[in-house]
């Protein structure tokens, strides 16, 4: 189980995916359908192939509030478009995640506060090579999203 703290503040419209419709997106066996352990776990293609598909389209946020590092949670994009981000997120893992502060497309919308044992199972996992985008980062032994709950901390 992972806990992530969301910036409810400071990223109120692309958050809009993970505050106001969790059950859309992650529930239903969605797995961690990219591995990339020096980099990113990736989750919530309803396809659980990698390369996406319709979400809530949202005006990213940038430059993103903290630096993209270890247990950043962020919404992926389609390409280089910010705005694209929709339904997949990723979670920062390792030290090459530093890396995507060099061109900030992500918009961030919390932190891994619990659980990062959790994220590093995942990320430490077998991949082997993802069939529709060929990249090595599809893991053998798949970890899924099986619940979501959303609380609100009082001022956020």
């Amino acid at each position: 189980i992972s806990h992530p703290t969301f910036f409810a503040s400071k990223a109120r419209v692309p958050g809009n995916t993970f505050f106001s419709r969790p059950n859309q997106f992650f529930l239903g066996g969605n797995m961690f359908c990219r591995v990339l352990s020096s980099l990113v776990v990736k989750t919530a293609d309803r396809r659980n192939a990698g390369p996406g598909g319709r979400g809530s389209p949202g005006t990213a946020k940038r430059p993103p509030p903290y630096p993209y590092q270890q247990g950043i949670v962020a919404m992926a994009v389609s390409g280089s478009n910010p705005n694209t981000n929709g339904s997949q997120f990723f979670i920062c893992v390792g030290p090459e995640s530093s890396q995507l502060n060099q061109q900030p497309l992500y918009t961030e919308v919390g932190r891994v506060t619990k659980g990062w044992s959790t994220v590093q199972a995942i990320a430490s996992g077998q991949v082997t090579v993802n069939p529709v985008t060929n990249e090595k980062s599809y893991p053998v032994h798949p970890y899924t999203i099986t619940a979501v709950t959303i609380t609100q901390t009082p001022g956020s």
